[in-house]
């Protein structure tokens, strides 16, 4: 199973973090089984910038969907970006 990991920096996560967790709530609609989640930094929680991570999976998830979200998730979160959003894509090697 494929699995996206996509993290960026920003000096606003609250709004970031609003903005793109309604951007996820469209994607698992638009694509059923995707699983879509948002983390932060564990040691920037708070005010002030972070990192956030975007992390997806699921049945719904081929190399199409990937360039989609990668895509996409740039202009949708723009606002927010405080330098590149980091795409990386890794197999699992073993099922959970």
């Amino acid at each position: 199973m494929r699995e996206l990991f996509i993290y960026w920096r920003t000096a606003d996560p609250e709004a970031a973090g609003r903005a793109a967790r309604a951007w996820h709530a469209e994607l698992r609609h638009r694509f059923p089984g995707l699983l879509a989640v948002l983390y932060q930094r564990a040691e920037e929680a708070g005010d002030g910038p972070a990192t956030l991570m975007e992390t997806y999976a699921g049945v719904a998830l081929d190399a199409a969907l990937e360039r989609h979200i990668a895509t996409e998730g740039e202009a949708r979160l723009r606002p927010w970006l405080a330098g590149p959003r980091k795409v990386e894509v890794f197999v699992r090697v073993a099922p959970p």
